[in-house]
């Protein structure tokens, strides 16, 4: 019997979403009065997400809602009130922050020791985005810029139930490491690579991660990395 590689085997909704996102990128959207599911926004709006691609604002805040959409990536054209109208929505499970844009209301005033330039409050931007509702319902969160500080024992109180954070690039030294491995023990999902962590031991507080990525860290102690695994 022929078995179809894992790659050519595409469902009609995977299909269908990709019809739609090229008619959105073709500029062919008709405004409808309909909302999709959550499953199927989500995958219309990860087709058309890629940063190469620059959509018009009113275009964007349109698609989120209509799209239901609750995985949100790929936002950073919009302003900081156009950003609250989007994260306000219900329900959001993953969320990617990157450049935000008129961000001075989040800028701090004391930045952390050591820090050059601009530092933006991850705590204060999320409280500020999202709906309490988005706050329980917020799974994954993706960081994409060093602008971003964070004080992750502060974070727990906004998004408890986080499982999978990527921070790739960030800004993150040894105590803010430890200080999240004992903030969100429950995290199965975690990378830091390319940051400044250099000891592994807190991971062990990690009893459920079941992904790390550790790609580019200068581990102090070759026995840390082994008794990771």
């Amino acid at each position: 019997m022929f078995t179809f590689p894992v790659d050519m085997v595409r469902t009609l909704k995977d299909l269908s979403a990709e019809v739609v996102a090229e008619h959105i990128v073709e500029g062919k959207w008709i405004s409808k009065s309909f909302e999709l599911s959550s499953n199927l926004g989500d995958l219309i709006w990860k087709k058309i997400s890629h940063p190469s691609l620059v959509l018009n604002r009113d275009l964007v805040l349109e698609l989120v809602k209509k799209c239901n959409v609750t995985d949100v990536r790929g936002i950073s054209t919009l302003s900081i009130s156009d950003l609250k109208a989007v994260f306000g929505l219900e329900g959001i499970r993953r969320l990617e922050l990157n450049t935000l844009i008129e961000p001075e209301e989040f800028i701090m005033k004391k930045p952390p020791p050591h820090w050059k330039g601009d530092v933006i409050s991850t705590v204060a931007v999320l409280k500020s985005l999202l709906s309490p509702e988005s706050q329980l319902t917020l799974k994954e969160l993706e960081i994409n810029s060093q602008m971003f500080w964070t004080c992750w024992r502060w974070m727990s109180a906004i998004t408890p139930n986080l499982t999978s954070l990527e921070l790739a690039r960030c800004k993150i030294e040894n105590h803010h490491f430890r200080d999240l491995c004992e903030t969100f023990p429950h995290l199965e999902k975690l990378n830091i690579s390319e940051t400044d962590v250099t000891n592994l031991e807190p991971i062990k507080r990690l009893q459920h991660l079941e992904f790390l990525n550790i790609n580019g860290l200068v581990i102090q102690k070759e026995e840390e990395i082994m008794s990771v695994f």
